[in-house]
């Protein structure tokens, strides 16, 4: 059989370094996490790196390497944190799972014998916390480049005490340093007031916001006027009975629909404890967009989803840049015109194709939406140039 292609190279040069914040809880550090192994982390790590991941996961055994000297300084261990960060060179962002609590555990109650709440737990914290931004610019990173998840999915139910006073701790100590959250309330109307003040980026699950879009679109967008961040992220599975398009691809044009700076995946190296290609011996998932064994990574259409979505993003803050220059040159015609109805109007229409909030891969759905609008996106960045 033959088959024509038809194929449009347009002279726009695409940035070396994405925009949008990518990250899949991948652990690397230490001997590795779930499906990832010193066998295989090289190659896993260079599939991160092809495909757009810039916010790298840390277990909080990298930060939690320390002790306290006698004047009440903290003295860090930075071996683990430093081969980490090794691991991901110019990584717009450092993301460390602390641990504090997670969705089905309550929070830790002390800290190296502090009660939290108390004085001296809000002086532990801050010292512990300085100790890591000194060190942090010595390796020329910057304070809001460290993200800390304190306390995993909070949500109805969830006891935040220990959440809310490492946050105000952090925050009295190091402000620029990055709390985020992935809150997980379905009631939002009962979510605490004080969680969310405690946060500078939130990041809610998307296929909660999907089954509940008027009430998150209302609540997180009054957040984001009240100065928090927001980014996306996703959690279902098995990954492999998920749709590329719907679940992964699109999860970009949800971020820049509503503003948001961030995609996160659960979790790019949990294979379920068995070989990608022998699924059915796995224990929970599995939930990686990739084929993962003791030694090989390969991609699947999951994961090049990702790549394109943040593609996809990417074009969008060009044609945004391409618009501002226009301006900043006096432009004010037609062609201006339409590229701005683009950026505000481009990515709604994708997401309220009939069938894209369905994110099963056998649901039927229009998966043309986003190459065709990508197209219009490129075209709108030529005819301004």
């Amino acid at each position: 059989m033959q088959v024509p292609i038809n194929l449009q190279v347009y002279p726009i040069d695409f940035p070396k370094k994405t925009t949008l914040r990518v990250g899949g809880w991948s652990y690397t550090n230490g001997n590795a996490t779930y499906g990832v192994n010193p066998r295989n982390r090289k190659a896993f790590l260079e599939h991160m790196r092809l495909h757009f991941v810039n916010a790298p996961w840390a277990t909080s055994s990298v930060m939690m390497q320390f002790k306290f000297a006698a004047d009440g300084s903290a003295e860090l261990d930075t071996k683990q944190f430093d081969d980490w960060i090794g691991q991901w060179p110019g990584a717009r962002a450092y993301m460390v799972f602390l641990a504090i609590g997670d969705y089905s555990r309550k929070g830790a109650q002390s800290f190296r014998g502090a009660k939290v709440g108390t004085p001296e737990f809000d002086r532990r914290v801050g010292a512990w916390i300085s100790a890591w931004v000194r060190h942090l610019r010595t390796k020329g990173i910057s304070p809001d480049q460290l993200g800390l998840l304190i306390h995993d999915e909070p949500h109805e139910g969830t006891d935040i005490t220990a959440l809310v006073a490492w946050a105000k701790a952090i925050r009295a100590a190091e402000p620029e340093v990055m709390i985020w959250e992935d809150t997980c309330y379905r009631d939002l109307a009962k979510a605490p007031k004080e969680l969310f003040e405690a946060c500078d980026v939130l990041c809610p699950n998307r296929p909660m916001w999907l089954a509940n879009r008027k009430a998150f679109e209302k609540f997180y967008l009054d957040q984001k006027q009240k100065g928090r961040q927001l980014q996306s992220y996703s959690c279902s599975g098995p990954a492999k009975l998920l749709d590329p398009y719907s679940y992964y691809r699109l999860q970009a044009w949800h971020c820049q629909h509503y503003g948001a700076t961030g995609s996160y995946f659960w979790a790019f190296g949990d294979n379920g404890g068995s070989s990608s290609w022998n699924e059915y011996m796995s224990r929970h998932g599995p939930f990686t967009p990739l084929f993962i064994d003791q030694r090989n990574v390969v991609a699947g259409k999951h994961m090049e989803a990702i790549r394109e979505s943040v593609e996809d993003y990417e074009y969008f803050v060009m044609l945004r840049r391409a618009v501002d220059r226009a301006k900043a040159a006096g432009r004010s015609d037609a062609t201006l015109s339409r590229a701005e109805t683009l950026l505000k109007t481009g990515a709604a229409e994708v997401l309220d194709a009939p069938g894209v909030d369905q994110i099963r891969w056998h649901q039927p759905k229009d998966r043309t939406k986003a190459d065709a609008i990508r197209v219009k996106v490129l075209e709108a960045i030529m005819s301004l140039q």
